[in-house]
């Protein structure tokens, strides 16, 4: 009857062995919260809903159970307390409030979570206080690798290099975040100056999926390592993780739209304007567009590798809505689709080219400020 819940049973398989593995892009994590990631009331609701009408009886009990661990914030028994009840294929309107109870739990924990004494020293760079609140939690939690990684960095922010290198050890042992655990080796050794053991360690990171990519960027301690050629090679692996469309070179054939336009007609009288963006990582070509009348539209332009084009999505505020397909051609772009207009209740077959060579041949005189004019003919 779950078949379908996708999202639970990856999680199931994924977690179960170490539920404190989930981590997110900077290896931290909020070890109350993380596990509740699936636990939303409409993400419940949809995996339940084929659930059966059988075990309805038991429903209380389940509620009763669960609303306990809600309020002792126990995660372990909301997991566990949801699970019986799919298995038992408890009818999915019965199982509403129960799924209130645990939508409940996890907003409660969130804001707990805010006011965590350890994490707010850590972000306040209270180091020495954040490294007794951390080993008060381990007393709790001895097994938490991403404690030990937070103790390690803490250390490091102190100077305190050689106790943090241990602490990293430790984390790796209690099967803390890897990839970090190797950055932050690396940033040890790149303050103490060590730049073969810092590339080293960085292209051990980077070899365990490293995503870290604002660390690689804005981290002090690797200044001096940015001209290296190995670390040029560890930075390229890591933006190609967390902006994968930069790597594709169709997804540049609309950049020779992007810029600020004004836009006229043949006569040269100006209908609007338009500003041309790239965004979402490269996978994204945005228009901001203004008529001379006051309408306003956008649209949204991004490129497929499945169907190796490119496609058009338009409002404008007059219910003006476009949706286009197509690609590249010799001298610009080709794209076909429909047009649908709201007020007149009419859809039309649209086709379009833009030209890059049609429209800078036909260009006015740039203005201040203007990078670029495009000429619309009639």
């Amino acid at each position: 009857g779950v078949g379908r819940w996708a999202d639970w049973n990856g999680w199931r398989r994924g977690r179960d062995s170490n539920p404190r593995s989930e981590q997110t892009d900077n290896g931290f994590q909020d070890r109350r919260i993380r596990p509740l990631c699936h636990l939303s009331g409409v993400g419940i609701l949809a995996g339940l809903k084929n659930i059966g009408q059988t075990g309805c009886r038991r429903i209380c009990r389940f509620e009763l159970s669960l609303a306990k661990a809600a309020l002792s914030y126990d995660h372990r028994r909301i997991v566990f307390r949801l699970r019986r009840m799919v298995r038992l294929r408890i009818s999915s309107s019965l199982i509403f409030p129960a799924v209130l109870a645990a939508t409940a739990a996890v907003a409660q924990i969130d804001d707990l979570s805010q006011g965590d004494p350890a994490t707010l020293a850590f972000e306040n760079a209270q180091w020495a206080e954040a490294i007794g609140l951390y080993r008060g939690q381990l007393t709790e939690d001895p097994e938490n690798g991403t404690i030990v990684l937070r103790i390690a960095q803490a250390q490091r922010e102190m100077g305190e290099h050689e106790l943090a290198l241990q602490s990293l050890n430790d984390s790796l042992a209690l099967a803390g975040p890897e990839a970090m655990i190797n950055l932050e080796r690396a940033r040890v050794f790149a303050a103490q100056g060590q730049t073969t053991m810092a590339l080293g360690w960085l292209e051990t990171a980077d070899h365990l999926g490293l995503r870290a990519l604002i660390l690689l960027e804005e981290t002090d301690e690797f200044a001096p390592l940015r001209r290296e050629q190995r670390y040029q090679v560890v930075y390229s692996n890591v933006r190609s993780r967390i902006y994968p469309c930069e790597g594709i070179a169709a997804s540049n054939s609309f950049d020779f739209w992007l810029g600020s336009w004004e836009v006229r007609l043949a006569d040269g009288t100006l209908v609007g304007q338009s500003e041309v963006t790239k965004r979402d990582g490269g996978c994204s070509v945005a228009e901001d567009w203004s008529g001379t009348g006051g309408s306003r539209g956008s649209s949204m332009n991004f490129y497929q590798p499945s169907r190796d084009q490119w496609r058009q999505i338009w409002i404008g505020s007059g219910g003006t809505m476009i949706d286009m397909a197509g690609a590249p051609v010799e001298d610009g772009m080709r794209l076909e689709g429909t047009i649908e207009y709201t007020a007149l209740d009419r859809v039309l077959a649209l086709r379009t080219a833009a030209s890059d060579s049609i429209w800078r041949s036909s260009i006015w005189p740039r203005r201040a400020g203007v990078p670029g004019l495009r000429v619309i003919t009639a």
